[in-house]
C-alpha cells in the first residue's frame, strides 16, 4: 500500500471522529473527493429534480471531474487536516474562555442604573 493511501485511509478514519457538525457544503465535497479518489471520474446520468440527495451528490462528484486518483487523495487529507486543525483552534481558544468569565462577572440582575 502507498504512503499516500496509508495517508488517505487515515484521513477518512480521522474524519469519522471529528465531533463538531460539518455543513452540507463541506460534506458533499468530502463526498466528491472521496468517490474521485475511490472511483475515478463521475458516471451514470445525473439524478432527477426529485432525488435531490442524489442529485447534490452526482453534482459534488461531477465537481471534481479529471482531478487523478492521487490529487483527489490529497486534497482530501488536505481537508480533514484543516478541519481538524479548526476544531482544535475553537476549542482551545483561551480567548474565548476568558471572555466568556468576564461577560458572565459582570451581568448582575440587581444593578440599578443612574
Amino acid at each position: 500500500m502507498s504512503d499516500l493511501k496509508k495517508k488517505f485511509d487515515a484521513a477518512a478514519a480521522d474524519l469519522k471522529n471529528l465531533s463538531e457538525a460539518l455543513g452540507n457544503d463541506v460534506k458533499l465535497k468530502m463526498y466528491g473527493l472521496f468517490k474521485q479518489s475511490s472511483a475515478g471520474d463521475v458516471t451514470g446520468s445525473r439524478p432527477g429534480f426529485a432525488d435531490i440527495v442524489g442529485r447534490a451528490k452526482y453534482d459534488a462528484w461531477a465537481a471534481v471531474k479529471g482531478t487523478s486518483t492521487e490529487d483527489a487523495m490529497q486534497q482530501y487529507i488536505d481537508l480533514v487536516e484543516s478541519l481538524k486543525l479548526r476544531r482544535t483552534t475553537k476549542t482551545n481558544d483561551p480567548v474565548k474562555f476568558v471572555k466568556g468569565g468576564i461577560d458572565q462577572g459582570h451581568r448582575s440582575g440587581n444593578r440599578r442604573r443612574s
